[in-house]
């Protein structure tokens, strides 16, 4: 299935590259358990809001020079996909992969630039959210932007029964850490980290 219910439009020949990586990974592709949104415990789709405006994460990647009109872009998690519509609107290859709103399989494959913004804290599983900081790591051929939630709040379920968890700017890095013992990230604020590789 193409994208959907993204901000962002793929062109056609985009589409038909797409088509065709999905027919020769259909006997390679091993995806994990978690990218079904239906094995989830929670609606954490509900949590992906409609930007009027680039995220600041992503904002401040593009200012650092992480992200450039040379490089190409996958933001992980995307949700409604409105970061990656601001960067192609630049002129950034960028694409968006989220399991619920922008499910494309053929589109998780080793892109220069690979973000993650604000869905770690929407994970109540901890070794879910270790092993997609490691699975955004072997996709990414530079850079992995990670951005976390800092506002001081209660960590556990919601009331619309959606989940948050608030980092400190040492249990983001505690976090990295478990997941990447050899990552050295780079702060560009406290609950923004820049990894390279």
């Amino acid at each position: 299935n193409l994208p959907n219910k993204c901000a962002y439009a793929l062109e056609r020949n985009e589409i038909n590259t797409l088509t065709g990586r999905v027919r020769s990974m259909k006997n390679t592709l091993v995806l994990p358990k978690w990218l079904d949104y239906t094995t989830w415990n929670s609606p954490r789709w509900k949590t992906a809001i409609a930007r009027k405006f680039m995220s600041m994460p992503m904002r401040m990647a593009r200012e650092a020079s992480v992200i450039t009109t040379a490089t190409s872009v996958l933001d992980m998690g995307c949700g409604r996909g409105n970061d990656v519509d601001f960067l192609r609107q630049q002129g950034i290859s960028a694409f968006g992969f989220d399991p619920y709103w922008c499910y494309c399989p053929a589109l998780l494959d080793v892109t220069d630039v690979v973000s993650c913004i604000y869905v770690l804290n929407v994970i109540e599983n901890p070794e879910e959210r270790v092993e997609l900081i490691q699975w955004g790591w072997q996709l990414t051929r530079k850079y992995l932007v990670l951005a976390v939630r800092t506002e001081a709040g209660q960590d556990g379920f919601t009331s619309v029964g959606t989940y948050q968890i608030y980092y400190s700017k040492a249990t983001f890095q505690e976090l990295i850490a478990v997941a990447l013992p050899n990552a050295k990230p780079k702060m560009l604020k406290t609950g923004v980290a820049v990894l390279h590789k």
